[in-house]
């Protein structure tokens, strides 16, 4: 490689150079920033279109979208909160109020709260 392109001249106004099919030509750096600004939008539309799709959904998220569950009573956002009582009030009228903390531990060592 050293035979083919001296290392020993210095461009200090940006200019690069760069081989195309064994012609070397200059590249200025204008053009390389221009290049690489349209190689980024490229990269984001493809990133829109192709990857973002194909992105795995959580486990209840079909679920979810069903009109069925919106309005389910075993939905908990369907349920009223009672700021001064600490409780929730299930669509049929029963009232559930807050008993305890309980930590549970996993197998990583994890510590969670439940309410």
């Amino acid at each position: 490689m050293e035979e083919l392109v001296t290392l020993d001249c210095l461009f200090i106004d940006g200019t690069k150079i760069e081989a195309n099919a064994n012609k070397y030509s200059f590249v200025w750096k204008k053009t390389t920033e221009k290049f690489s600004a349209k190689l980024q939008e490229q990269i984001q539309v493809y990133f829109q279109e192709e990857i973002t799709p194909l992105l795995i959904k959580y486990a209840m998220f079909d679920k979810k979208q069903k009109r069925g569950y919106k309005e389910s009573a075993k939905n908990l956002a369907n349920w009223h909160y009672n700021d001064k009582e600490d409780s929730y009030i299930h669509p049929d009228g029963w009232c559930y109020r807050f008993h305890h903390i309980k930590y549970q531990k996993t197998q990583t060592d994890f510590q969670g709260l439940l309410r």
